[in-house]
């Protein structure tokens, strides 16, 4: 657990936790008061926020518990749960409440930035669900809110509150939105996605969707 009035996660730098055994990987638990920054600043290195699964595990990834007043996750920042390598356990809950939250950009590789959960291709576990709750919340330039499953498993639900939530691409050539996916060569379903928002915009050929493009249900 991390507390703090401003913390950043930069660069390269990550708060984690992880399993590779039988047991299930704890919780990540970090809380700010005032600002929390989760930025890649062009680092080809994960940044972020994470809980996950590696090896031959079958524990599950813990959950992953972010409360703060206000967050950017930007330039290839994450925040995310994953099961990963060969293993059976689960990805674990994201879980993300903030007043002002905005997800935008990308790495110097391309990667976007994220909140997510994902089963990581060659895994037989599911995704975790996805919450976001904020006043304010912006999804922009390749940010990307998803659950997704690469592998056997299963993706899990979206579910979105905001006062206020903008989506929009804004000029970017990359993929920005709201969604839950089973991606190509995936044989799990994609899990479904649930907006609540007093104003909404989706512009610039942002995205809200459950999609698959595999041989799970969408």
């Amino acid at each position: 657990e991390k507390n703090g009035r401003e913390l950043k996660v930069r660069n390269g730098s990550r708060i984690s936790s992880s399993t590779a055994a039988e047991g299930n990987g704890g919780a990540v638990i970090v809380q700010a008061s005032d600002y929390l920054l989760v930025s890649g600043d062009g680092s080809r290195d994960f940044t972020g926020i994470s809980s996950g699964t590696v090896g031959f595990s079958i524990g599950s990834a813990g959950d992953v518990q972010v409360k703060v007043n206000a967050l950017q996750v930007q330039d290839g920042g994450n925040i995310q749960s994953l099961t990963g390598g060969l293993s059976s356990g689960n990805a674990g809950t994201v879980n993300v409440q903030a007043n002002h939250l905005l997800v935008s950009g990308v790495s110097r590789d391309g990667s976007a930035s994220t909140i997510s959960s994902i089963a990581d291709e060659y895994s037989t576990g599911s995704a975790g669900d996805v919450h976001v709750k904020a006043k304010a919340l912006q999804v922009l330039k390749g940010g990307v809110i998803s659950t997704s499953t690469f592998a056997k498993g299963d993706a899990g639900t979206v579910n979105i509150q905001a006062d206020h939530l903008l989506v929009s691409a804004d000029g970017s050539e990359y993929v920005t939105g709201i969604s839950s996916t089973a991606e190509p060569n995936s044989t799990g379903s994609a899990g479904d996605e649930h907006d609540k928002a007093k104003a909404l915009q989706v512009l610039k050929c942002g995205v809200i969707s459950t999609s698959i493009f595999a041989e799970g249900n969408a």
